[in-house]
């Protein structure tokens, strides 16, 4: 018969190696704790720089300094050729009514959405609904340009000189170097009867672009209303060239006509007719002037026809 004590002998071992079997797990755990313990952990050391790469970083910052300088260097200022007529025709230079409109264009609750909205009513001759676009549009932005160009010219087609004259002087102010803002500039001091002023304004349009056949053509005809026909022939030259439009070749007949320039004067005339959509004024024009050219009739006789049918300045 088995004793007690014999059986508590042989339950030992196992207890022993129970035993064993927890001290190994507690030691492992412990081992895992000491190493997700931050302040085990060694600092990675940072990596330096070395002198020559640091060096060459420097130069390239340099390089890129200088050639962006030579990028926005200063140009050349702009040198104005003396008037002289071009070597072919070209479209005529005032595209307000093509200007670019960013993709908000058709959202009237945006500057482009109003000035698109006025372009549009003032090409269809509301006036009142163009004028209050714009104002809309200038409600959003005070400073924008083309706004105020295009405000000036509805206010000039509705006979309000003054006020438009006021309104183009703020165009020119924050836009100085704009063509557009110095000819309707120019136009309201010509429709006020400042002769020298319209002048100077049209020619600060025609320095900033030569090609601004409109700006050529209102300095011609306020030289003709001026009687100044001798300088109004190159500056109408001048405009035909640049610009297709009929009144352009209308204009430049008279001051030829003016001159005693009959023969020049017919042909022009007749290119006002002959372009598209003609001009009643031209073709009245070229049956006065047919006669005096075929009787070689004096300078004189000429002038004694007051009225001899400029065309204005079309609205722009």
């Amino acid at each position: 018969m088995e004793t007690r004590t014999s059986r508590v002998a042989k339950r030992e071992p196992s207890f022993g190696r129970a035993a064993l079997g927890i001290g190994s797990v507690l030691v492992v755990a412990l081992g895992i704790g000491l190493a997700m313990y931050p302040g085990s952990q060694k600092e990675e050391p940072t990596q330096r720089v070395a002198p020559a790469a640091a060096g060459s970083q420097t130069r390239a910052v340099r390089t890129s300094a200088d050639s962006i300088q030579r990028t926005v260097a200063p140009q050349a200022p702009l040198v104005v050729p003396a008037v002289a007529l071009a070597p072919a025709a070209a479209e005529p230079t005032d595209v307000a009514t093509t200007a670019p409109r960013d993709d908000s264009s058709t959202d009237p609750s945006t500057v482009w959405g109003w000035y698109a909205h006025g372009l549009d009513r003032r090409t269809a001759g509301d006036l009142d609904e163009a004028e209050r676009a714009f104002r809309g549009a200038l409600a959003l932005d005070p400073d924008h340009e083309k706004s105020l160009v295009n405000l000036a010219r509805v206010l000039l087609d509705g006979n309000r000189a003054k006020e438009a004259h006021a309104v183009a002087r703020h165009a020119v102010e924050i836009a100085p170097d704009s063509g557009g803002a110095q000819r309707v500039l120019g136009r309201t001091l010509h429709t006020l009867g400042v002769t020298d002023g319209a002048l100077a304004a049209y020619g600060r349009a025609t320095e900033i672009d030569p090609t601004d056949a409109w700006a050529w053509n209102n300095t011609g005809l306020l030289l003709i209303e001026a009687e100044r026909f001798d300088e109004a022939v190159p500056a109408l030259e001048t405009a035909c060239a640049h610009g297709s439009e009929a009144c352009f070749f209308n204009n430049w007949g008279v001051a030829l006509e003016r001159t005693g320039r009959y023969a020049e004067a017919a042909v022009v005339y007749g290119r006002a007719v002959a372009t598209e959509g003609g001009s009643d004024k031209a073709a009245a024009n070229l049956a006065r002037v047919t006669p005096l050219r075929d009787a070689n009739a004096s300078p004189v006789l000429a002038a004694g026809a007051r009225d001899l049918g400029v065309e204005g300045t079309n609205g722009e």
